[in-house]
């Protein structure tokens, strides 16, 4: 018989199963990239810190003495005196012992490279105990993004104060989860506070971010939020009042002179691009909604225009970088961006019900608009802190693909070539 009635299904079923067999051979071939692509990240940043100049590089040079100025002083005296860095104390007090130990800079920097190991570790514990998939790839990305590889390589403030907040949201998501806090918890959330706002004051938005979601979830009250703030600050509020301010009083002209609305909107171009490196499969939703993304780019356009003259523009040293038309393309694509990260945070703070992901979202704004009272310069490094936070508010993005692939190997190999310029320009 040439046809019983079942040889075209079986062919049918033959013809799915061969392309479903295709496409997961292309997924796997796709994860097993980033996951090279990852490993090679964390191999080549190893190599690089253990290589690096034994002479100091960057702000290193500002940082490092005031660990000896510590040890001389003592910690009641150097509060007050300490000069050069805008930071709290928590660098000198995390590398204090490495200081005491070796007297090197390089072993300063081998801590700072471990705090990056350990936020990688607690990115993936977060997203691992809400079971969100390929939650160890994931946290890999981190690396991927090449403002870390500085911050990374170089012994300076962000990465400590980065693994302290992320330590205070990882026991914050425990006690969600479990709807009922200890007095040990409630210890351990208030001194991670404590430990982030000592390392950057614009880590006040951990406390920020506490209440807002306190008076957002009306509905189911954490009174324990409000016992955490109170204990969180009570060594910060010290300080704060020794200093006269949120910076120590040599540095307080950072925040000194009103405003900077340029800051914030160029803080939120930075952010864009971070956000496009971690996750560019969210490009989707621009797709979507397009029309909403062409009204944002019109108005973000229009505000980098005010400010033309003063436009941030990367490669200074490139001739062609001063050009009137290269400026105009720099303002195009930081509207882009901005309205990017705007389209999509608005879209996932929409449809996100987690209580510690709210929690997340308002920090990330709020640490954001801190930008606004630093009115003497914007640095990369502020768009950097929003990184790990970045990777656990938008995680569902995350898709294994060849676009996947390309932009984390596009930002590991950007994070390289911004390392090797810090570890070979001569200060």
């Amino acid at each position: 018989m040439k046809y019983n009635g079942f040889s075209e299904p079986i062919q049918l079923l033959e013809i799915n199963y061969h392309s479903m067999s295709y496409f997961s051979d292309e997924k796997n071939i796709y994860k097993s990239s980033l996951y090279f692509i990852c490993f090679a990240a964390i191999g080549t940043l190893t190599f690089f810190v253990i290589n690096s100049p034994r002479t100091f590089v960057a702000d290193e040079q500002i940082f490092y003495p005031n660990i000896a100025y510590l040890h001389d002083v003592g910690i009641a005296k150097f509060i007050t005196t300490y000069v050069g860095q805008a930071p709290g104390p928590l660098y000198e007090l995390v590398h204090y012992f490495t200081y005491i130990l070796f007297k090197n800079i390089l072993f300063v920097r081998i801590d700072n490279l471990i705090f990056t190991f350990l936020n990688i570790s607690l990115i993936a514990l977060i997203l691992k105990k809400r079971e969100i998939k390929n939650y160890a790839l994931i946290s890999l990305l981190y690396l991927c993004v090449p403002l870390s590889w500085p911050n990374s390589g170089i012994a300076i403030t962000e990465t400590p104060t980065i693994f302290f907040a992320l330590l205070f949201f990882y026991f914050l998501d425990d006690a969600f989860i479990r709807q009922k806090v200890s007095i040990t918890s409630v210890l351990i959330l208030s001194f991670c506070a404590t430990c982030a706002i000592m390392g950057r004051s614009t880590f006040l938005t951990i406390v920020l971010s506490a209440l807002a979601f306190f008076l957002y979830s009306w509905e189911r009250r954490k009174t324990f939020l409000l016992v955490i703030c109170i204990l969180a600050m009570l060594i910060p509020a010290y300080v704060f009042l020794l200093w006269g301010g949120l910076m120590p009083p040599q540095q307080a002209f950072l925040s000194k002179g009103g405003f900077s609305f340029y800051h914030l909107i160029l803080m939120t171009a930075y952010t864009g691009i971070v956000l496009l490196i971690l996750f560019p499969n969210a490009i989707t939703i621009v797709c979507e909604k397009y029309k909403s993304f062409i009204v944002i780019f019109v108005l973000f356009f229009l505000a980098f225009i005010v400010f033309k003259n003063n436009i941030l523009i990367p490669m200074q040293t490139v001739k062609i970088a001063h050009s009137e038309y290269i400026k105009y393309l720099i303002i195009a694509v930081y509207a882009a961006t901005s309205s990017f990260f705007v389209l999509i945070a608005f879209d996932t703070f929409i449809d996100e019900k987690r209580d510690m992901y709210v929690t997340l979202f308002f920090f990330l704004i709020l640490l954001m608009a801190t930008t606004l009272r630093i009115t003497d310069h914007f640095s990369g490094t502020y768009a950097f802190q929003t990184a790990p936070f970045l990777i656990l508010i938008f995680r569902k993005y995350f898709k294994v693909n060849l676009l996947q692939v390309v932009l984390s190997a596009i930002g590991v190999i950007a994070g390289i070539w911004s390392l090797h310029g810090y570890y070979t320009f001569h200060y």
